[in-house]
């Protein structure tokens, strides 16, 4: 670019002539299309311009207007016009157009027509920026930028309008709906504001959308209002978030109905929070017996009403069991070993009265008369588990639960799947199966395996894996058959039940 002052050579990102000076105009830039069309322009306008009309000083001038490419376009045509002589001299002009010099002309001064031209390229290319420049503050995200920058300058009612815009051309935009619940709230519009929040979280759960509603409620105060929509999130993460605010009704340990005994109750919350609780069958509040320690029910009819109160005073529903107490309970078996974490293997074994059957579960729940009974030791499974037993007479009365948890952590190269997989592969090799699925080779039936626990013997653990048969449209029955797989080699054993429940290891 040529300074238009001095017409110095400009170095490019300079906006002064570091010759004279001179403050450069930048001009903006524009559309590549408008770009094209000046170029077409300026170029058929070189093309009408009389080159005989033009001196040196012209051609100077026209250098200043024109960009580059024109300016060496126009020297080019200049140059080939003087070689081909077509450049007159006032002598020819005479000779072959006598009396010309008698008529009147007016000078030609081809900036007469390039100067307009370039004012009207400039307007339209401030046309065109004026468009693309509505088009953006009328898209959703222009409208969003507006509403942005007047929700900064505290114009929320405007603000909103923008957002509510926005959402008329993208419902979608999550942004945009966050953006207008807030200003609609700044506005003292809480209802619309909330309204929004929860459209919102019933569209996609938004977490911004639950910390807008929550923050809500809580400059209200409205407490249950939060406990409500926490209690119904599906996501895990916000509930947890927003556990504290949660107030679910106690839980019981025991279901309601008759007993024979006395019965300890135990109540639960899964939140932080206290449990209050009758036993006359009236309403609880703060002010009746706080749960502390199990409630011991005696003979006769025990109303238990109970109600929760979370760290933000958050009150649940009341709920109430009804227990009716006949008798004394039998005692709760006795397990051993005492709960722990185990290197190797121990039989868990409990006891109770002669007149009593024993049920247990190995997965933490309440055991009833529909659990597993418990008819001699019980081999420990690998890792984290918690045995509840209970012991019910012949009356149907239940003990008191007993539960233990152990932690199992054998040192295992050869994983239990595994140790399945070498039973299964090793009943092929023999012939008793034919196929991984453990088809019968006499076709009768299908043979399955499942691994129980682990056993130690000595300083080696094993996996006991049970062997089970199914004949056809039948349910799967133990085969008495047991087979131990050392944890640490793979190695296949057999395993025996002696006469008082304990496995015996034994060559395959």
């Amino acid at each position: 670019m040529n300074c238009p002052k001095c017409n110095h050579k400009i170095k490019e990102g300079y906006v002064l002539c570091d010759s004279c000076g001179y403050d450069i105009q930048m001009v903006p830039d524009f559309d590549a299309q408008v770009e094209t069309e000046m170029d077409e322009t300026l170029s058929a306008l070189l093309e009408g311009i009389n080159l005989e009309e033009l001196t040196d000083e012209d051609v100077q001038r026209l250098s200043q207007t024109l960009d580059l490419e024109a300016t060496n376009d126009l020297k080019r045509r200049l140059e080939l016009a003087r070689t081909h002589d077509l450049r007159h001299t006032d002598s020819d002009d005479k000779r072959r157009n006598p009396g010309r010099d008698k008529k009147f002309r007016l000078p030609f001064n081809p900036l007469l027509i390039i100067i307009p031209l370039v004012v009207l390229i400039v307007l339209v290319v401030g046309i065109s920026s004026a468009v693309s420049s509505y088009k953006y503050r009328n898209s959703a995200e222009g409208l969003m930028e507006r509403a942005q920058k007047e929700s900064s300058e505290n114009d929320f009612s405007q603000a909103a309008q923008l957002y509510q815009e926005a959402l008329a051309l993208e419902p979608e935009n999550e942004a945009a709906t966050l953006g207008l619940s807030w200003n609609l709230m700044m506005t003292g519009d809480e209802e619309g504001a909330k309204s929004v929040l929860l459209e919102l979280i019933r569209r996609n759960g938004s977490e911004e959308a639950y910390a807008q509603l929550v923050s809500l409620y809580e400059s209200e105060k409205n407490y249950p209002a939060i406990s409500e929509l926490i209690e119904t999130c599906q996501d895990p993460y916000i509930k947890a978030q927003y556990a504290s605010y949660i107030a679910a009704v106690p839980e019981f340990d025991q279901e309601e109905g008759t007993y024979t005994g006395e019965v300890v109750l135990k109540l639960m919350s899964s939140v932080p929070g206290k449990i209050f609780y009758t036993l006359d069958g009236s309403e609880p509040d703060e002010n009746s017996e706080e749960y502390i320690s199990p409630i011991t029910l005696t003979y006769g009819k025990n109303v238990v009403r109970a109600v929760f109160v979370n760290e933000k005073g958050v009150k649940s529903e009341s709920v109430s069991h009804i227990y009716e107490i006949t008798k004394a309970t039998p005692d709760a078996p006795q397990v051993s070993p005492d709960a722990g974490d185990f290197k190797h293997a121990r039989y868990i074994e409990a006891t109770a009265a002669p007149d009593t059957v024993i049920y247990y579960t190995d997965d933490g729940t309440v055991p009833n008369e529909g659990s597993s009974i418990y008819e001699g030791p019980i081999i420990m499974k690998s890792g984290r588990h918690t045995y509840r037993f209970i012991a019910v007479d012949e009356d149907g009365v239940r003990s008191d639960m007993a539960s233990v948890t152990y932690v199992l952590a054998v040192d295992e190269k050869c994983h239990e799947s595994e140790a399945v997989n070498y039973v299964v592969a090793s009943m092929m090799a023999v012939g008793q199966i034919v196929d991984v699925y453990g088809t019968a080779a006499d076709g009768s039936g299908i043979y399955t395996y499942q691994c129980n626990g682990i056993v130690s013997e000595g300083e080696s653990d094993y996996y006991i894996v049970e062997e089970l048969f199914q004949q056809p449209d039948q349910t799967p029955q133990k085969s008495g058959t047991c087979y131990a797989v050392d944890t640490l080699t793979g190695m296949l054993m057999r395993a025996n039940r002696n006469s008082e429940g304990y496995f015996e290891i034994s060559a395959f």
